[in-house]
């Protein structure tokens, strides 16, 4: 709470916040000091209807859903409204005249009106979206997005709709010209979706600082999650717009009944942006798009949201929540009217009355306070009750209450709230006359300067009249030497309940807290409680008097004495113990030999510990998995001090620690990670350590500088990733060698010279070392994590890495494609491509559709085989980042009529009906990226579209449809999609849920999903036409049964199928496995033939996919043979809500598949979905007979279900195709092909051979003949069609 502790007598942001004398409703001034009311989905002439119970409720700003589609009405899907057709006013859920009108009835009641604008996309189809974004490369397709990759997430498309180029000029203009619009109807401020997808001006993308600088315009922007794996960003999104944070705001109503588990999200407690973050109890993609909080209790939102919503600073949003549930059942239309609640008015009128007044955390565990100085509290219960809470900071005045909501009695003393909590689980109590602070920002405008004209003190947990004991204590003065201020001999004590000491700087001391904050600039931590590393450089944050000095957030330290010394021009301060020098060599980063204040451990680690836990678990804001619970066990090592230390190397990135022995019973709070200094349970110690036997192996790693002094020295930075403020520090064995001198840490400042950034040492002046950093010059702001070695006239990377060069750097050699044959290359059958690129080691991406490649393309692996007119599309990508120019490849087929008929678009021996389909009109998925994010499958019914469609079943298909109409889960999958990319391979299966028991339960829906039991998911594979395998489990040599039943009966397969997938209905449960053949043709539990799947590969997410208009399933009392017929079927759609269907995503990485994205383009691979219930195939898509064989017998547990469940499938009927439709189906044989590639295509065989030498081909009769091949690609076009055996690869023509 150390934060909260000095913010007792905050005073209020920059926002002007006084509440205006026409507002009798006393709602504020300022959008962000008030609360939010989101009217999803309302058309406007219901919101303006509203208004007086709105301004009664307290709510300050109403949000209207998206106006950029003029075709939404009520009754309209309401995600429509995403999927905008302009950047632009379109109206939809209201004219021009009908949002004049709001926005000026609203401002009556003292109400601002704010729209939601969609700027990121625009509806795919042209024709629909405003025919100017057709041109001028204004939208961009370049496939789905890589959360690991900040370019992608700013250039990558959302579902498929086309991503707005918003780095163009023009589009800017129209951002801000659509903000002007909206302003000039009286609209307030704007809610920007997927803000995180569109760039920031640091990336080249100037469209946030275009549409915020229309003045008197507030903005939020939607960042969910992270804005990329550097989260640090937020703070430029900060610059022109507050920002959500989900993460923090889910976790309450989600996770904890209502109850936020701290003060504070990553945005505020890492980052200071407290004051411009927006909180809720769940937004309405958490509730409409499936996600968690449709199933949560109202009551339960209002707890999360009231916990939020009283806060100084951060504004908090309500939902109205739609009067449906499930994606594809909520439509446009006026919503819940929860808000007029007495607990959310009560709330409202609280954090409004409070304007100004600093707040204080408190979490008791099974409820929160949240006080306001001088004002009254907050107290939210997971339930209701009595309920004793700390008064935070001792902000609530002491004294008798009476609860706001529901009147009961609150007894408040200086440190204690006391009171019973009604049934709404929120109780609000306030002080009688409470009004906003009067003048809460005299000096709107403060010196921007952070070099203070007068001096400077040093205050915190300091010993005698100095420390925050006698608050806020006299501080100790420091010296001023121009913009540097030095205090030597700085005692710290421990305050009592404290395990380490806090401070900051201050340019003003005064006898109050009110007074020092209200005239001082205070000088700070970037987060409350960053450690201070001795004798290493920290970044210093400025805090701005009478704005936010309250909230000036401290350093921490052990206790003990220290000099200090603060620059104020380069915003950094060093500590070191008392006496040392600071800096006794010109490099900052020493490796000196052991002293007694320093120690040596040999090995290659980099962390060493001092106290008694067993266990190290790490982590990175930007990675919050590196290790999982309770860490890595560390091991023992003897320092050079003779002292015996926990070490363990730890990887790159890790930027926090808990020691731990035995997880929860025995752990550290969260310690910053040091690897300069040896840690114990309190964090980094004082007493440096450096690893290895020899502290500085190479102190000289440049023994021969250039021998002439007079030649210059200068090296370039590569700043390709826009670093800020970029620094040198050089020396060598004997000096400092930066013109800014030792003493002033980060050193010389690059400049821009030959397009990179420059840096030229002192004349005379030879480096053998240089350390490069940036922004606040930390430890994890320099390139290479620290020491480099200098190499003159070289070019430096962030990594560390470097590439000499005498001559100003030229731009970076581009990689270059060719092909053979050479382009224009005419060929009669089929002509195989090979792509090359210099220099060696580049990646090749190329299409063949003749669009533009991108590294989504297409990844080469091995030669393109062509048999008609193609135009190749290439470039490369060299090892180091850069890439090449695209090439272009022409390739022309002479046309002749093809003898023969045309082999069928789908593998054979599969039912195709006009309902049953197998790779229908020969689809074999698509490659592109599926943006599957496990479970919950948040974007599953947008990700998957028509065109991956690769098997369509029917409903009904499942034995509990002929015998056991009463039984449920029902696992009945009705369609299969596939699509891969070069990494990947992507499933999409669609259950449907259409058996019930009509005479019986009736239906029962929310107990019939698949994942309400442990149930077995099955995905077989054909992957190899050389290889099958039966299904069933070998141990020690025997034939047990099928994989996981061993002793029952089960799936069998004899349709080439030679990998098996197993995974349970229930994500998270079992462990899942893809099986394979071992050398007998069996299944096995054997790690070899048993392949582990990353965590998180698959999850579900209720409902239909919005592309299936039908589902098509037979009557209840048909005859299974019927199945296989085109009469009867009907379409069962309308019988039940399509929330009632589930439909399941898979993500499975190529390499555990042990295939390529080009092996499944030329060659494709076969995939069926199995239904399975009990020990056996009760159904599955593609059909396949076996699955009915028994269908109306007994099982031999009961005569009222199907013996389905209990008997042996022998599986004969093929698995769709993915990629390439190919058939297999004979059984393998000997594998004698040696390195050989047999493929069909075009009714020819295509044998691949690395030398010479003969194949043998044989035909399902039994007759061989042997045929010689040449080195290279043999074309065998003299075949009948048909089946063959080709040495150990089965083919069809």
């Amino acid at each position: 709470m150390r934060k909260s502790l000095l913010s007792l007598f905050a005073l209020v942001l920059a926002l002007g916040q006084s509440v205006s004398a026409a507002n009798s409703y006393g709602l504020p001034d300022n959008i962000q000091d008030g609360n939010i009311l989101h009217c999803f989905n309302w058309p406007i002439s219901e919101v303006k209807n509203e208004l007086p119970n709105i301004a009664a409720a307290g709510f300050g700003t109403v949000q209207l859903s998206p106006l950029q589609r003029g075709d939404v009405k009520v009754g309209s899907p309401w995600h429509d409204l995403y999927r905008p057709y302009d950047l632009a006013f379109k109206g939809g859920l209201g004219s021009r005249e009908e949002l004049k009108a709001l926005c000026a009835e609203a401002a009556n009641y003292g109400i601002k009106i704010i729209v939601d604008v969609v700027a990121n996309h625009v509806d795919k189809t042209a024709g629909y979206h405003d025919t100017w974004w057709d041109g001028g490369g204004r939208v961009r397709w370049e496939g789905g997005i890589n959360y690991g990759d900040r370019r992608s997430i700013t250039h990558g498309q959302l579902g498929d709709y086309g991503d707005i180029n918003s780095e163009l000029s023009e589009v800017c203009a129209r951002g801000k010209a659509y903000v002007e619009d909206l302003k000039s109807m009286g609209v307030k401020g704007c809610r920007w979706d997927a803000a995180k997808h569109i760039g920031l001006p640091s990336e080249g993308c100037n469209f946030w600082s275009s549409v915020t600088s229309v003045p008197g315009m507030y903005h939020y922007g939607e960042i969910l999650d992270a804005p990329g794996p550097n989260a640090g960003i937020i703070k430029e999104y900060g610059n022109y717009m507050s920002v959500t944070d989900n993460k923090y705001s889910n976790g309450a109503a989600r996770e904890n009944g209502g109850i936020p588990y701290g003060h504070g999200g990553s945005w505020d407690v890492n980052y200071g942006m407290g004051a411009k973050v927006v909180y809720w109890g769940e937004s309405h993609d958490t509730y409409s798009n499936d996600e968690w909080s449709q199933n949560v209790d109202q009551s339960v939102i209002d707890r999360a949201w009231a916990s939020f919503a009283c806060r100084k600073g951060a504004t908090a949003l309500y939902l109205s929540r739609p009067n449906a549930k499930g994606f594809n059942n909520i439509k446009v239309g006026k919503g819940s009217t929860a808000f007029k609640a007495a607990h959310i008015a009560a709330v409202n009128k609280f954090r409004n009355a409070c304007v100004g007044k600093a707040d204080y955390f408190t979490n008791g565990g099974n409820a929160i306070s949240v006080t306001r100085q001088g004002a009254g509290a907050v107290i939210v219960m997971k339930g209701s009750g009595n309920v004793s809470i700390a008064n935070g900071g001792g902000y609530c005045p002491a004294g008798t209450y009476k609860d706001m909501v529901s009147g009961g009695i609150f007894t408040v003393t200086a440190s204690t709230i006391s009171g019973n909590v009604g049934q709404s689980g929120i109780a609000v109590i306030m002080k009688d006359g409470v009004a906003p602070d009067p003048n809460p920002n005299p000096n709107p405008n403060p010196d921007p300067v952070p070099v203070p004209d007068g001096s400077m003190w040093i205050l915190g947990n300091l010993s005698g009249a100095a420390g925050w004991a006698t608050t806020p204590g006299t501080g100790v003065a420091m010296t001023k030497n121009g913009s540097t201020y030095t205090a030597n001999g700085v005692e710290f004590v421990l305050a009592s309940g404290e395990t380490k000491c806090y401070f900051n700087l201050t340019d003003y001391v005064g006898a109050t807290w009110d007074d020092l904050n209200m005239k001082a600039n205070r000088y700070g931590a970037a987060t409350e409680g960053a450690a201070i590393t001795l004798g290493s450089p920290a970044s210093i944050t400025k805090f701005t008097n009478n704005v936010d000095a309250s909230a000036c957030a401290s350093w921490t330290i052990a206790p003990g004495k220290y000099d200090i010394k603060a620059d104020l021009s380069a915003m950094t301060i060093i500590v070191t113990n008392a006496g040392d020098d600071p800096n006794p060599n010109p490099n900052p980063n020493p490796n000196p030999d052991p002293t007694p204040g320093s120690l040596t451990i040999p090995g290659d680690y980099n962390l060493a510990y001092s106290g008694d836990k067993a266990n190290v678990y790490y982590w990175s804001e930007a990675n919050t998995t590196m290790t999982s619970w309770p860490g890595q066990t560390m091991q023992t090592a003897t320092g050079s001090d003779g002292n015996t230390y926990k070490v363990i190397k730890l990887p790159a990135g890790v930027e926090k620690i808990i020691f731990n022995t035995n997880g929860d019973q025995s752990k550290t709070g969260d310690l910053t990670y040091s690897g300069s200094y040896v840690m114990n349970d309190n964090g980094a110690t004082s007493t440096a350590v450096t690893f290895g036997s020899n502290p500085n192996p190479n102190p000289n790693p440049n023994p021969n500088p250039d021998p002439n002094p007079g030649t210059s020295c200068y090296i370039y930075f590569d700043n390709s990733q826009n670093r800020s403020d970029v620094a040198v520090w050089a020396w060598n064995d004997t000096e400092n060698c930066t013109a800014a001198g030792k003493d002033n840490w980060p050193g010389d400042r690059m400049t821009q010279k030959d397009g990179k950034l420059y840096w030229e040492a002192p004349a005379g002046k030879v480096p053998t070392q240089v350390i490069i950093s940036w922004g606040g010059h930390g430890d994890s702001e320099k390139a290479g994590g620290g020491d480099l070695k200098f190499v003159n006239k070289a070019t430096y990377k962030d990594d560390g890495t470097y590439v000499e060069n005498n001559d100003p750097t030229p731009d970076p050699i581009k990689p270059v494609v060719s092909a053979s044959p050479a382009t224009g290359h005419m060929f009669t059958d089929n002509v195989s491509v090979t792509l090359s690129a210099t220099p060696a080691g580049s990646t090749i991406y190329y299409t063949l559709d003749g669009s533009t490649p991108s590294t989504s393309s297409y990844k080469y692996t091995s030669a393109i085989l062509l048999s008609s007119t193609t135009t190749i599309h290439a470039f490369a990508v060299a090892s180091d980042g850069t890439k090449g120019d695209v090439k272009e490849f022409v390739y022309t087929k002479n046309d002749v009529p093809n003898p023969g008929p045309t082999p069928g678009p789908t593998p054979e021996n599969s039912l195709n009906t006009d309902y049953y389909k197998v790779n229908p009109n020969g689809q074999v998925g698509t490659f592109k990226t599926v943006n599957v994010s496990g479970h919950p499958a948040t974007r599953a019914l947008s990700n998957w579209t028509p065109a991956e469609l690769i098997a369509q079943g029917v409903a009904r298909d499942v034995c509990q449809a002929y015998r056991g109409l009463h039984e449920r889960p029902i696992v009945d999958s009705y369609a299969l999609y596939g699509a891969y990319d070069n990494d990947n391979l992507y499933l999409g299966v669609q259950f449907v849920y259409t058996v019930w028991d009509e005479g019986g339960e009736g239906k029962q829906p929310g107990e019939s999903k698949p994942y309400n039991m442990d149930g077995h998911m099955m995905i077989a594979f054909d992957l190899d036409p050389a290889k099958s395998f039966d299904g069933q489990i070998e141990k020690d040599g025997t034939v047990m049964g099928p994989i996981w039943n061993e002793a029952a009966k089960g799936a069998k397969f004899d349709n080439g199928v030679d990998a098996v997938l197993m995974c349970s209905t229930k994500p998270g449960v079992g462990t899942p496995g893809l099986f394979i053949p071992n050398p007998n043709g069996h299944a096995s539990y054997d790690a070899a033939y048993c392949k582990a799947l990353p965590k998180g590969f698959y999850g579900y997410a209720d409902g239909l996919l919005p592309s299936i208009d039908h589902i098509w399933g037979l009557p209840f009392g048909s005859d299974p043979d019927d199945l296989t017929g085109n009469a009867g079927f009907v379409d069962l759609k309308s019988e039940i809500a399509e929330s009632a269907h589930t439909f399941y995503e898979f993500k499975i990485p190529l390499s555990v598949l042990g295939v390529t994205a080009d092996y499944i383009r030329l060659k494709g691979i076969g995939v069926m979905f199995i239904d399975k219930y009990g020990t056996s195939p009760v159904g599955g898509t593609p059909y396949d007979p076996s699955y009915f064989d028994n269908v109306k017998d007994e099982y031999s547990y009961g005569d009222n279900t199907s013996k389905e469940k209990e008997d042996e499938d022998v599986i004969t009927y093929a698995p769709a195709r993915i990629g390439k439709i190919s058939v297999t189906g004979i059984d393998s044989v000997e594998d004698n092909s040696g390195n050989m590639k047999i493929y069909a295509a075009d009714g020819k065989l295509y044998i691949e051979a690395p030398e010479a030498g003969d194949v043998i081909i044989t035909t399902v009769s039994g007759a061989s003949q042997m045929v010689p091949v040449e080195a290279g690609m043999n074309v065998i076009d003299n075949l009948a069609r048909g089946f063959y055996v080709v040495n150990n690869t089965k083919v069809v023509l």
